[in-house]
């Protein structure tokens, strides 16, 4: 069995730390190195470490820069062949490390199936597929899916691929591009892999509510970035147009709110589109012109009321 490496990154989570060493020390897998990376909390997370010690390969509480510092400390200790984070309210699912383990000889990457969950129960699956530079790039088009705890990366492959420490919001997504680009062997399994676990305290949550744009305007960030290295010159024409669209799709919300007549609005649509056709015309444009037709006509024309009338 290869070596894997669970890293764990904490902060002041003591009310789900347990629950996630237990998910990965309780796989009885003989070969894990198991590292816990807290960021000095305060909140008895540390004795909730100090109870399994005894069991992983190391652990330090210090401060650190985030998420992606501690991911960094990690993955500077780490000495498995297979990496990755299990964040410390996310869950790994039972026998997750032997199907990685049996199936990972000869590829790059293995990728499963995450659930997301909450309080109320399971929510929604994410199946990892498509995954390559170009559908990465096309993600937003319906090209690439993943889910971070689902996807398992080679620790040498990683460390060669770095991950960038001044993102906050998308580190995942470009180091999944950047390692895919080199690195573009994927093996899909059909298993539930990991449960991701949805709470007021999660960075996907509170920020996917209150600044969802900073998602959008990192992403388009990074694509310009990495438009210019000269790694990636065959793709370059497809990293600048997916950045002007991902610019777009932000210039577009404020039209599914606005409070002007739908034909003001189309217009304006319309007159947007016509300066940039190629990135432009695409299936998110077509949603909002939608929206905009509609308002003012669906509870007239189209209500359960008047299609008995019509009938």
């Amino acid at each position: 069995m290869p070596r894997i490496t669970v890293i764990t990154p904490s902060f002041n989570q003591a009310p789900f730390l347990e629950a996630t060493l237990r998910s990965v020390l309780s796989q009885g897998y003989p070969n894990l190195d198991y590292i816990v990376v807290d960021g000095g909390s305060r909140d008895g997370s540390v004795e909730i470490i100090k109870r399994y010690a005894g069991h992983l390969s190391s652990w330090v509480s210090e401060p650190d820069r985030g998420q992606v510092d501690a991911i960094l400390k990690g993955l500077a200790r780490a000495t498995g062949e297979w990496v990755n984070w299990i964040n410390s309210d996310d869950l790994l699912a039972p026998g997750a490390l032997w199907r990685i383990a049996r199936t990972s000889a000869g590829v790059d990457v293995v990728a499963g199936t995450v659930v997301n969950f909450s309080a109320r129960g399971l929510r929604d699956a994410t199946t990892c597929r498509r995954l390559s530079a170009l559908s990465m790039i096309r993600e937003h088009l319906g090209g690439a899916k993943f889910h971070q705890p689902g996807v398992w990366l080679r620790r040498e492959a990683l460390q060669q691929t770095g991950i960038n420490l001044n993102r906050h919001y998308k580190f995942d997504y470009e180091l999944l591009l950047r390692y895919l680009h080199r690195f573009p062997r994927v093996r899909y399994l059909p298993d539930v892999l990991a449960y991701f676990r949805l709470h007021e305290e999660s960075k996907t949550v509170t920020q996917g509510k209150s600044r969802v744009n900073d998602f959008k305007r990192e992403r388009v960030d990074i694509l310009k970035e990495i438009a210019q290295d000269g790694d990636f010159s065959a793709l370059r024409a497809e990293l600048e147009l997916s950045a002007r669209q991902n610019a777009w799709i932000i210039e577009l919300a404020p039209y599914a709110e606005t409070q002007e007549s739908r034909w003001r609005a189309l217009s304006r649509l319309w007159g947007e589109v016509r300066a940039d056709p190629e990135a432009r015309c695409i299936r998110h444009t077509r949603r909002i012109a939608l929206q905009l037709l509609r308002r003012g006509l669906w509870p007239q024309a189209w209500s359960r009321e008047a299609r008995r009338r019509r009938i």
